[in-house]
């Protein structure tokens, strides 16, 4: 772990935020993350910008270095070699810790975390409409969305389908969980020795795993509709399997989540009348699709591979 450039205190900040990403050799999103964070208006926080990279060959280390010689903020690079996002993730929130407890000069600060992904950006009120937010809503969770841009332009079914938008609500409005695509949290919940689950390092759910304990422990998760992300998608994703293949894994790490947080024989009679609630639901959507084209047919598909997953998540399948 490395320091590589730090900022003089200047005129008192409220807050003090630790700004959390993972990255894996995607030089080109990492470069439009930094870019992004350059761009962020702060007048009332002092962020520090924290960066993991889960490539054991160090492969995004000269990259943060460079960016961090003329950066605002102070900047932390690590690296995880342990592959998984849940271990990267857990050495983020350990850098962050160390580096918001040496930031600490006897002047008080609200110290928080916040994460964001390496194929993302924030527009430049994001950091600060999320604080706003956890002030405004009294909460300890604060997430907001995402929305979804594209590399080259997307196919016209792809828009037609809104295959990539995410469902947004009023800010304020409380949710059960958040995930780390655009969240912010006080610093106290991974003090208190909270951390992403190891059990999830070869599939997704680690974060929502972590937040609904956070819930559970009594953290108060709010929606902040004006905290904007946004996501960059390849070509890669924009394809029909890309898309079925993320509602299958979808629906295992929702097993999993579900199994590690509520196991029972409940739990595991829902799971499987879901899971073959959905293979049904696909099954039907199928037919109509065959005259419907390119959006029916993959809509169809996904609802049979989030049964699918759903199922193969209750068994134990996680790759």
């Amino acid at each position: 772990m490395s320091e590589v450039n730090a900022r003089s205190e200047s005129a008192a900040p409220i807050a003090r935020v630790a700004v959390c990403a993972l990255t894996f050799k995607r030089p080109h999103g990492l470069a439009r993350l930094l870019n992004g964070f350059s761009r962020l208006s702060t007048p009332n926080i002092e962020p520090i910008i924290v960066i993991v990279d889960n490539d054991p060959a160090r492969s995004g280390e000269a990259q943060v270095t460079e960016w961090a010689r003329s950066a605002a903020w102070p900047t932390r690079y690590a690296c995880q070699p342990q592959r998984g996002i849940a271990h990267a993730r857990n050495m983020a929130l350990e850098t962050a810790l160390t580096a918001l407890a040496d930031a600490r000069n006897g002047a008080a600060r609200d110290e928080w975390i916040a994460f964001i992904d390496d194929d993302e950006a924030p527009h430049a009120d994001w950091l600060e409409q999320l604080w706003a937010a956890a002030r405004r809503f009294r909460a300890d969770v604060v997430t907001g969305p995402v929305e979804a841009a594209f590399e080259e332009p997307a196919p016209k079914w792809v828009l037609h389908g809104r295959f990539f938008e995410r469902q947004r609500y009023a800010s304020g409005a409380a949710r059960p969980y958040a995930f780390t695509n655009n969240v912010l949290m006080r610093a106290a919940i991974p003090a208190g020795g909270l951390r992403f689950d190891s059990r999830f390092v070869l599939n997704v759910g680690e974060d929502r795993h972590f937040f609904e304990i956070a819930a559970r422990d009594g953290a108060r998760i709010v929606w902040c509709d004006e905290a904007v992300v946004t996501e960059w998608n390849p070509p890669a994703r924009v394809n029909p399997t890309w898309l079925i293949e993320r509602m299958r894994r979808v629906g295992r790490s929702t097993s999993l989540v579900e199994l590690a947080l509520r196991e029972g024989l409940g739990t595991r009679a829902r799971l499987w009348r879901n899971g073959l609630a959905w293979w049904a639901i696909g099954m039907a959507q199928a037919v109509p699709a065959i005259w419907s084209g390119m959006v029916g047919r993959v809509r169809a598909a996904r609802s049979r591979a989030y049964g699918r997953g759903l199922i193969e998540g209750l068994m134990g399948r996680i790759s």
